[in-house]
């Protein structure tokens, strides 16, 4: 049976460097930001992606977890990386009995990292999601 793991935090958090630090060949990825970023054609991580495409990705993500419950077996891991809060993170985990790993680090680091990458456009739309998703 295959191992899945839905990865949450902040954007910045780190959420793809760890699963890309776990990657085996076998594992599969469903990211929703490269995801919406698809169905717009972007190939930047500016985050100023149509709302509509949040709409989309997260139906069709839907349909892929249905589908990986039907057909897990052929996976070893099946990450599902999101910025989706905790609360609703543990949703989508325990609708496949995955497990939740909730990126650690802090508000500061996440802008610190948002800072210095380069690949980032609209860096200040992204700290506005930073500070959103930090909030209680």
């Amino acid at each position: 049976m295959s191992n899945v793991i839905v990865v949450c935090g902040a954007p910045g958090s780190g959420k793809t460097t760890y699963v890309k630090e776990r990657l085996k060949e076998k594992d599969i990825v469903w990211d929703m930001d490269y995801v919406r970023r698809a169905l717009c054609l972007q190939d930047n991580q500016s985050h100023d992606m149509p709302i509509a495409t949040l709409n989309m990705a997260t139906f069709l993500r839907t349909g892929f977890m249905a589908y990986i419950k039907k057909y897990w077996l052929r996976y070893d891991n099946i990450y599902v990386i999101t910025s989706a809060k905790p609360y609703k993170a543990k949703k989508i985990a325990d609708d496949c009995e995955g497990k939740l790993v909730v990126m650690p680090a802090k508000m500061n680091e996440c802008i610190e990292h948002i800072m210095n990458d380069v690949t980032r456009k609209n860096i200040g739309k992204q700290i506005e999601l930073v500070k959103d998703w930090y909030k209680a």
